[in-house]
């Protein structure tokens, strides 16, 4: 009997994985959760590497499911052509008109969007975006899973169009990742 339960324990926690097993542990008849509360900030936290504005809503830890960020790229902008190297991304467009171009190997499309509409791209598909707004930021929030790692995780690559973002950190980004791939 104890055998059953031992490995049946053992069974669920592999399945689940240990770090969710433990985030439901039971401690006194109830569990433990943790809930994350936010409210929006005036100011964004950092520029991505793409050049848009990154405003995190709730910012996961190392293990946790993932992040919630506001992204913001300025009327008649072009972000700078990036990939993820471990994350995969979920975009829903909240305000203006944009372009949207994806490349996953030889396939490459470019997709309109504006508010409602929502993108899902996994690790390793090229993007870049654009703003075709003649007077409203575009904007959406963004779901990144897991947790964003660092600035890292963004490959810069060959866009479908020449970027207009205009940022000291995104030239720091751009100059660091070239060197990177000159070593």
């Amino acid at each position: 009997m104890f055998r059953k339960i031992f490995f049946g324990i053992v069974l669920v926690i592999t399945m689940i994985g240990l770090n969710s097993f433990r985030r439901a542990l039971v401690h006194s008849g109830s569990v433990t959760r943790r809930v994350f509360v936010a409210e929006r900030k005036e100011k964004p936290d950092y520029n991505a590497p793409d050049g848009s504005e990154i405003t995190y809503l709730i910012k996961g830890q190392a293990g946790d499911f993932g992040d919630l960020c506001n992204c913001k790229l300025p009327i008649g902008k072009t972000s700078i052509a990036v990939k993820h190297q471990t994350v995969q991304e979920l975009w829903n467009f909240t305000a203006g008109t944009g372009e949207f171009w994806l490349k996953d190997g030889e396939s490459e499309t470019i997709s309109e969007v504006k508010k409602g509409t929502s993108i899902l791209m996994y690790p390793g598909v090229s993007f870049q975006f654009r703003n075709t707004s003649e007077d409203t930021i575009l904007e959406s929030t963004i779901t990144t899973m897991p947790s964003w790692p660092g600035p890292n995780e963004a490959v810069i690559v060959e866009g479908k169009w020449n970027p207009t973002v205009n940022s000291q950190h995104v030239q720091e980004v751009v100059k660091g990742d070239t060197e990177s791939m000159d070593s």
